[in-house]
C-alpha cells in the first residue's frame, strides 16, 4: 500500500471511530434530556418542598404526632356521593374530642391529594369556631387513592393531626380529568 492510500484509510478510520464516539455521546445527552423531561413533566413525581428543613425538624414533628395521639381526638372521614353539578365525589370530616364533644378550632387546614398526582396538593383553611362536620363538595375529581390530612389547633393550644387514605371509586369516568 502506498502513502496516499494509507492516509486515505487512516482518515476514513478516524472519521468512522470519531463519529461513533460522538454519536454515543450524543445518544447519552439525548437520553439525559429525555429523562429530565419525563421527571419534570410528570405530576405523579412530587418533590417535598424544604425537604432538608423537614428532615432537621423530624423529631419535633414526631413529638407533635405523639401529642396529637395522646389527645385521643377522632376525625371520621368518609366520602360523599357524587354531586349533581360535576360528577365528583365529596368529603365529610367529623372531628370530636375524647368525650365525643365538638372541637372549637382556633386554626387549621385540610389538605388532600391523589396518590397518582402527589404534586397537586389542595389545601383549605378550616374556619375558626366550633367544628362538628366539615363538608366539601366536589373535592375528589378522579377515582383512586387519596390522602386527606387534617391539622387543627384548639384555643387551649392542643394540636391534632391525622392523615387518612381514602379509596374513591364513585367519580364518573366521563367527568374525571
Amino acid at each position: 500500500m502506498n502513502q496516499p492510500d494509507l492516509q486515505t484509510a487512516n482518515r476514513r478510520a478516524a472519521w468512522k471511530w470519531g463519529s461513533l464516539i460522538v454519536g454515543l455521546l450524543g445518544l447519552q445527552v439525548a437520553g439525559g434530556i429525555f429523562a429530565i423531561v419525563l421527571a419534570t413533566g410528570d405530576e405523579s413525581v412530587a418533590v417535598v418542598p424544604d425537604y432538608h428543613e423537614k428532615a432537621l425538624h423530624w423529631d419535633e414533628e414526631m413529638a407533635v404526632k405523639r401529642a396529637s395521639d395522646r389527645l385521643d381526638w377522632k376525625c371520621a372521614m368518609e366520602t360523599l356521593p357524587i354531586s349533581e353539578g360535576h360528577g365528583y365525589a365529596g368529603l365529610i370530616a367529623t372531628l370530636k374530642d375524647d368525650r365525643g364533644e365538638i372541637i372549637k378550632a382556633k386554626q387549621g387546614t385540610l389538605r388532600w391529594f391523589q396518590h397518582t398526582r402527589a404534586n397537586s396538593v389542595q389545601e383549605l383553611p378550616i374556619p375558626t369556631g366550633p367544628l362538628t362536620t366539615m363538608r366539601l363538595e366536589d373535592c375528589f375529581d378522579a377515582n383512586g387513592l387519596w390522602d386527606v390530612t387534617i391539622d387543627v389547633t384548639d384555643f387551649d393550644g392542643n394540636r391534632f393531626t391525622q392523615t387518612a387514605t381514602l379509596k374513591i371509586t364513585n367519580v364518573l369516568a366521563s367527568e374525571a380529568k
